[in-house]
């Protein structure tokens, strides 16, 4: 039986890799032709939300390298940076905004030293504020520093159907078969969590994104590689048509908040040209005109929104932005988890609207359950069945 579920795997796989769209590989994951060429500087996820049972406390997950083989590792050429900002809702009825401010922007960036010896790698994180935590490769013990941190190699705990989103950037809306594309593969993974209520005292809504560069020698330039708030921002939400201009390095390679006028106004265009495009696979327009409008000024504000003062519901990503389409108060944290199905809720907005039925592809959970205690993400798969997959699929992507 085991065996039956590997080749249905293996040739979902294969037909996904082989798709020719942009969406063969989504969340965040093998992103554009800069990523693809870059593995360790592919930021393929991010996660953020108030840690359970730690009030006052922010969980953040920040995953890289997709489809990593056994035995891949960080990069000391690579750094990676996640920016915190507060946030507060603007705008005027129909038109929300999420704006942002700099003043008292927390930073944090992680660097890491790897030399040819996995058990003597070793991750630094530090933030703009002076904490500091340092742990080895893979080790799930206590850090030891200002925060708790993990970076090692971990199951991708992301989950869709390659095939069902490929099929639906060319127009095709399939039945639901619930076959996982991530089961069994592999990323490198970052997992911290922080004392967000001392670092912003009296502010629960806040803005996170992040950001990865690439050195290839210390008399190169540093360069930004991928960037990373919403997940689906570039593989499905900006895709690039048959013979339009490819968007997706030129949008990592931008910063997070200073993206300039004249190509915030490229990305706008295919934004809503792909919102409404999404809109019509179900035969019926939910979007008018001016709602198309508010939902692009939303998402192109590209950072994760949470709300340390609200609860956690179930799928509580995008809430926060459905709230404001909507008109209501937001009731829910908003951010993402790791459980979170966001590629049925991202769909459902696009071609169902606020209201309409979900719409989705199946796959509702990660391929293994999760863990309750930090790092929260469960060991990597190491098996043959793993390498083999693995293998192929970075084959296939030229990666």
């Amino acid at each position: 039986m085991e065996k039956q579920k590997w080749g249905i795997v293996s040739r979902a796989l294969l037909a996904s890799c082989l798709a020719s769209s942009g969406a063969a590989f989504a969340s965040d994951h093998i992103d554009g032709p800069v990523t693809t060429k870059h593995r360790v500087a592919d930021l393929s996820d991010l996660y953020v939300y108030p840690t359970p049972g730690k009030e006052g406390f922010v969980t953040i997950i920040l995953n890289a390298y997709p489809v990593v083989p056994p035995p891949g590792h960080f990069d000391d050429k690579v750094t990676y940076k996640i920016s915190v900002r507060r946030a507060a809702i603007a705008g005027e009825a129909g038109a929300p905004r999420i704006e942002t401010s700099a003043d008292g922007e927390l930073t944090l960036r992680c660097s890491f030293v790897t030399p040819r010896t996995h058990e003597k790698h070793v991750a630094t994180c530090e933030t703009s504020t002076g904490m500091r935590s340092r742990v080895t490769f893979n080790s799930t013990k206590s850090a030891g520093g200002d925060f708790p941190l993990f970076a090692g190699m971990r199951t991708d705990p992301f989950f869709f159907d390659a095939l069902w989103s490929a099929a639906a950037t060319k127009g095709r809306l399939l039945p639901a078969k619930g076959l996982d594309t991530m089961d069994s593969l592999n990323v490198l993974s970052l997992v911290m969590e922080l004392p967000v209520a001392r670092l912003f005292p009296g502010h629960s809504l806040l803005a996170f994104a992040a950001e990865a560069f690439a050195q290839d020698k210390p008399s190169a330039p540093i360069r930004r590689t991928d960037r990373l708030g919403r997940p689906e921002i570039t593989n499905v939400s900006l895709f690039s048509p048959k013979g339009a201009e490819e968007l997706r390095d030129a949008y990592n390679g931008e910063g997070t908040f200073e993206v300039s006028a004249a190509r915030m106004a490229t990305y706008r265009e295919r934004l809503a040209r792909n919102v409404a495009f999404y809109d019509g696979l179900d035969g019926k327009a939910e979007w008018s005109p001016k709602g198309i409008e508010s939902l692009t000024t939303l998402l192109l504000e590209d950072f994760l929104v949470v709300d340390m003062a609200k609860p956690c519901d179930e799928n509580s990503f995008l809430e926060i932005e459905r709230s404001l389409l909507k008109g209501v108060k937001p009731t829910s944290c908003g951010g993402r988890r790791p459980t979170d199905d966001i590629m049925d809720t991202m769909y459902t907005l696009y071609v169902a609207g606020l209201n309409g039925a979900r719409v989705g592809d199946g796959v509702d959970k990660p391929s293994r359950e999760l863990a309750k205690e930090f790092p929260y993400l469960v060991a990597p798969e190491v098996g043959a069945g793993a390498r083999v997959k693995a293998a192929v699929a970075r084959k296939l992507l030229g990666i």
